[in-house]
């Protein structure tokens, strides 16, 4: 858990302010907004810092008993960190009972004084369908907040919202322009959604460390490494066995791995080694290292599954 103790101003933010910030991002009325944002966000938090390190150090140790004892008191003292960090060990049920309403207070009445870490916390917790307190408006209102202060996750649930009108007036193109920019700091969902729609290309399959194929060979080398990927493993022997008999050398190393480790298939340490040594003949770094962690017997025992 990351505990912050940086307050972001407004509570009430103005999503056209949310979205301009994001679409002109070099113009000088946005880059004088993000200055004067900034000297604010800097505003000290009420409560003892020193204090506040005590409940940090206790969490981190696993004391959460004493982290609740500690960071309470702040918090009804109104230190905004405190608040939020109550909130967390509420939600979890840590050193205190279990009480997700109550977490959601916390957030929020530190979300209402300006930390933005807390308004998204607050904004994602609106989202839960199935909870009580499940309430798109206020969702859109905190997530506003925690998007201003640049949070990608905020700009992706924010701008689903705001395409849909969910919560908040429908603009489609400003709920796409905060995608893209969650897109642009990493958020995964924001990226698969982009590339789901053709904005952004398809993701590029994975690297063979063999090097190129001809274009068959290719295209089926690729299917076992997704089957792979996604422990289909009977799959994957289907596509890698042709190719290994053809003498493609990284689908013998990959065949000889999953009858080594046993993966979807009973271990046969027989079947592994002369995988692995085909390879190896080829110098396969991979296999010939594979090979010595073999043991000397291989050839004649096989693991059974059931140990």
């Amino acid at each position: 858990m990351t505990f912050i103790r940086m307050i972001f101003p407004g509570l009430r933010v103005v999503l056209t302010i949310v979205v301009a910030i994001i679409v002109l991002p070099h113009s000088s009325p946005a880059a004088d907004l993000r200055r004067e944002l900034l000297k604010l966000s800097q505003a000290p938090l009420a409560g003892n810092q020193s204090v506040f390190d005590e409940g940090t150090v206790a969490y981190e140790q696993g004391d959460y008993d004493r982290a609740y004892a500690i960071w309470m008191p702040q918090a009804k003292a109104g230190d905004l960190g405190a608040q939020r960090n109550v909130a967390h060990l509420l939600r979890r049920g840590l050193g205190t009972e279990l009480d997700a309403e109550r977490a959601l207070y916390f957030y929020e009445r530190a979300a209402r004084a300006g930390l933005a870490g807390a308004a998204l916390n607050a904004g994602m917790m609106r989202l839960e369908k199935d909870a009580p307190y499940f309430d798109t408006d206020d969702a859109a209102e905190w997530l506003s907040l925690a998007a201003s202060a640049g949070s990608p996750i905020a700009r992706w649930e924010l701008g689903q919202l705001m395409e849909r009108g969910d919560g908040l007036r429908q603009d489609k193109e400003g709920g796409l322009a905060l995608i893209k920019a969650a897109a642009d700091a990493g958020q995964e969902d924001a990226i698969a959604e982009l590339r789901h729609r053709g904005i952004l290309p398809p993701a590029p399959p994975p690297p063979s460390p063999q090097g190129p194929f001809e274009p068959d060979v290719g295209a089926a080398f690729t299917e076992g490494v997704y089957a792979f990927q996604a422990e289909r493993y009977a799959d994957a022997i289907s596509a890698w066995s042709p190719l290994a008999e053809a003498g493609v050398r990284e689908a013998q190393f990959r065949l000889a791995q999953i009858y080594h480790l046993g993966l979807g298939v009973p271990v046969d340490l027989m079947m592994a080694r002369a995988l692995y040594q085909k390879a190896a003949l080829t110098e396969h770094e991979g296999a010939i290292a594979a090979l010595v962690t073999l043991p000397p017997d291989a050839d004649a025992v096989n693991a059974n599954p059931g140990d």
